[in-house]
């Protein structure tokens, strides 16, 4: 549900009063109701509510930046990759290239590139890596589960890891998850394969997790508290 630009969790369950909370770290709004509630009576709680939400998703949006590690594009910074911590080594060149050596990550740009610019083309590096591996990993778990999407895109998204449209099955991908530990992304495939079957988080969708990988909840808890 988006209601005043806030995309919105909605859980109803057999409980009598109604709670909101937003999740961290990445300010996932969550409503738990009472299943007799319309959606109209929803989306009055969350116009009457909006302020608060915006201010409290702007709180745990700080607080994950002030806590992750910060990528530098010098030489001597840090640099991640798959959960790898990897140290810069720069050097001048006509146009961009990236490449690891052990622990290390070379990159080459003119000396005179914007830092906009030298953004741009670390996110295709990243695009370039998580399309690699979700070309390998997603036709896998597709086979394993039986659960098939249309086609997937990556995205630069800042506080999900990925979407489904469950009327399209089109998956999206988080460029974060290149930076994360592998585990992120096989359990961030499978929570959205799971959803071209359950368009919601309710037994049945997490039933589909526990099934294809009963530990999901201790990698859930890993990305809360490593996410980069």
């Amino acid at each position: 549900m988006v209601i005043d630009g806030i995309e919105i969790e909605i859980q109803k369950k057999n409980i009598k009063n109604l709670h909101l909370y937003v999740k961290p770290p990445d300010a996932r709004v969550l409503i738990t109701c009472p299943k007799r509630l319309s959606s109209k009576e929803l989306e009055g709680f969350v116009l009457r509510h909006s302020e608060w939400i915006k201010r409290k998703r702007a709180e745990v949006l700080s607080r994950q930046r002030e806590t992750t590690p910060k990528c530098s594009y010098k030489t001597g910074g840090s640099f991640y990759l798959w959960g790898k911590e990897y140290k810069v080594i720069t050097e001048n060149a006509k146009r961009f290239s990236a490449h690891t050596v052990e622990n290390t990550v070379c990159l080459a740009y003119p000396d005179n590139m914007s830092e906009e610019k030298l953004e741009a083309h670390i996110k295709e590096f990243y695009r370039a890596e998580l399309k690699k591996k979700i070309d390998v990993l997603l036709p896998l778990w597709e086979k394993r589960t039986g659960l098939y999407c249309s086609s997937y895109q990556t995205k630069d998204m800042k506080t999900r890891w990925g979407t489904c449209n469950t009327k399209t099955k089109k998956l999206w991908f988080s460029l974060r998850l290149a930076k994360n530990d592998g585990e992120f992304l096989n359990y961030v495939i499978l929570h959205e394969l799971a959803h071209t079957a359950v368009p919601n988080h309710s037994a049945d969708f997490k039933a589909i997790l526990y099934k294809y990988m009963p530990t999901f909840r201790e990698t859930e808890i890993k990305m809360k508290k490593e996410a980069l």
